[in-house]
């Protein structure tokens, strides 16, 4: 399972706008499994102070899914 958080100022972005952002992610990664067959929770953490400024940390279990989590997050 992958845990999606955020550490944003919601003062500075709408909450409709985070919304937005949080689906997608949940979207791009529904079906991302652990190459290596790995079942621990991962946990992606998006910061930023604009909409064009995203920053995303993954913590997961191995370096092999992080690749692949990153992968899909590019797209």
């Amino acid at each position: 399972m992958i845990n999606i958080k955020y550490k944003f100022d919601e003062n500075s972005f709408e909450k409709s706008i985070i919304d937005v952002i949080m689906n997608q992610i949940r979207d791009k990664l529904k079906d991302v499994l652990c190459p290596n067959g790995h079942t621990g929770n991962s946990t992606i953490t998006v910061t930023g102070k604009s909409i064009e400024n995203l920053s995303f940390s993954v913590e997961c279990c191995c370096d092999k899914y992080k690749k692949t989590i990153k992968s899909k997050l590019k797209r």
